[in-house]
């Protein structure tokens, strides 16, 4: 028993310890004006025992299941509570009966509502302490599949043929799933698996194209010979690298990487558009991903050039380094937000914080003005 199941015992337990209590009190009688009164204290302190004998029906069903509830005779106990506030209503006000109704159901709902306080922090550190198990578990059975089926890929193997044409060999291609359509040298030879003779010796070009993407190889056909070639088309990942804050994208569907930052990608050519609207940066780049292979795309901080002019001779330096005296001409500085200091011969300073993107920035300082 963990520690807020022994506080919910220990919350039943004083409970039960309280209608006891309750229960012996009325039965040596109280004065019935009490009840005609309406006294709050009395109200208040009966409001959790005062229920229908409905409810009570209801809660007796556990009864049995409950250790600390067979002090009693099972149903006839919570009966016996039920009928005698019953009785002690009779003759009172509908005013009175409704009231402490209305204290008796307020009750209840305080009470369930404080039990669902009390264990929900739990339930919720469990629900998501199983819900990135489960995350992470899916990704790590996708990345073991991806490695296994790139790991048994079979070889493009040849052997020899007869009754080729002098110069030429043929080319056979499966994939799985089969009926991918293939393009040799961008021309549609059809949909595997597929054997296509009379190609001529030396380097080919091949697409096996499917539903879920396309693969791409370049192969070198021998005279007399025929090559056997074998694709699966299934996802690649893609993983970036970047110092700084990035936008992915493929035309119009953004592209979001995981914790790790990587996506799965539809095998095939994929021009990736990486952008950064703060420093004005917008980068495409021709992706090829391959089926259960990572592609690693690395993005550095750019670098743009300042040019610096004041109305007297200074000295300027960018993020507290000195770099120079101005005029500064096309100073090379990287992207980002960069505090330039500007020092004239006579002392004044002048401190200026600029946004640094991909275009080149300038600054001019007239120290004639405050």
């Amino acid at each position: 028993m963990d520690e807020r199941q022994q506080h919910l015992t220990a919350a039943a337990e004083a409970m039960r310890t309280w209608i006891h209590k309750q229960r012996a009190m009325w039965s040596e009688g109280y004065p019935q004006n009490l009840l005609r009164q309406g006294q709050p204290q009395l109200a208040a302190a009966s409001a959790v025992a005062i229920v229908s004998p409905s409810v009570f029906n209801a809660a007796s069903e556990t009864a049995a299941a409950d250790p600390w509830s067979q002090q009693e005779s099972g149903p006839s106990w919570w009966q016996g509570i039920a009928d005698r506030f019953g009785s002690m209503l009779q003759g009172t006000s509908t005013f009175v009966q409704t009231s402490w109704r209305m204290l008796a159901g307020i009750a209840v709902i305080v009470m369930v509502v404080g039990a669902v306080r009390f264990a929900w922090p739990g339930v919720k550190d469990k629900m998501s302490s199983n819900l990135a198990t489960g995350r992470e578990a899916v990704k790590t059975q996708t990345q073991a599949l991806s490695q296994k089926v790139a790991g048994n890929r079979p070889p493009v193997t040849t052997t020899k043929v007869s009754g080729a044409a002098k110069g030429t060999g043929q080319l056979q291609v499966e994939s799985s799933p089969t009926g991918a359509r293939v393009l040799i040298d961008g021309k549609d030879r059809g949909v595997t698996p597929l054997t296509v003779d009379g190609l001529a010796s030396g380097s080919h070009k091949v697409v096996v194209r499917g539903d879920d993407g396309s693969v791409q190889r370049t192969v070198s056909i021998a005279a007399g010979e025929l090559l056997q070639l074998s694709e699966s088309i299934y996802s690649g990942w893609l993983h970036v690298a970047a110092p700084f804050e990035i936008q992915i994208s493929e035309g119009r569907r953004s592209i979001r990487l995981d914790d790790s930052n990587q996506v799965l990608l539809a095998p095939g050519p994929h021009d990736v558009r990486f952008e950064n609207r703060t420093f004005g940066l917008r980068e495409v780049r021709h992706l090829e991903i391959r089926p259960g292979e990572t592609t690693a795309v690395s993005l550095e901080l750019p670098v743009s050039h300042l040019t610096v002019t004041s109305s007297e001779p200074a000295t300027v330096a960018i993020d507290g380094q000195p770099v120079g005296e101005t005029p500064l001409t096309e100073h090379a500085v990287p992207v980002g937000t960069r505090d330039v200091t500007v020092t004239s011969a006579s002392g004044q300073v002048r401190h200026q914080t600029i946004t640094m993107k991909v275009q080149p920035a300038q600054i001019e300082v007239d120290f004639s003005k405050p």
